[in-house]
């Protein structure tokens, strides 16, 4: 419906990320040193709770998916952080260090930086694979 609700909130502050990665289980594999974490979210005041419930998710999932293309094609890397694990202490901390408004859900969060080395890209799956024609 062109509703547009994503919302991306990022940081470049050390410490701040050091502290906004504590709130992600499983991104303690880190060094020291990220450049930019970034929290992508969904503004669920346009919605029509509880009928649309799963439309925030998938709404700004697209956009994400543009974003890290986009970030791609200018050589910046995006690692994505799993947000299905978290606890509400957790949510409260992020919500906290980037001001994250309640209305906003996090849908996921993100590490961004120019990567030192390129990893193989996996071959592509064959068509016959993943497209079902009945």
């Amino acid at each position: 419906c062109n509703r547009q609700t994503a919302q991306a909130y990022a940081v470049t502050d050390p410490s701040i990320i050091q502290e906004c990665l504590k709130s992600c289980v499983g991104a303690t594999c880190f060094d020291n040193y990220v450049p930019a974490f970034i929290t992508f979210c969904a503004d669920i005041r346009p919605y029509d709770m509880p009928a649309e419930f799963y439309l925030p998710q998938i709404d700004t999932s697209l956009g994400i998916q543009n974003c890290n293309l986009v970030a791609n094609s200018l050589g910046v890397s995006i690692t994505l952080l799993s947000w299905a694990s978290h606890s509400d202490i957790d949510e409260k901390k992020l919500r906290n260090h980037l001001k994250i408004p309640d209305y906003c859900e996090i849908i996921i969060n993100a590490v961004a930086g120019y990567p030192d080395l390129s990893g193989a890209v996996p071959c592509r799956k064959d068509s016959n694979t993943t497209i079902n024609l009945v």
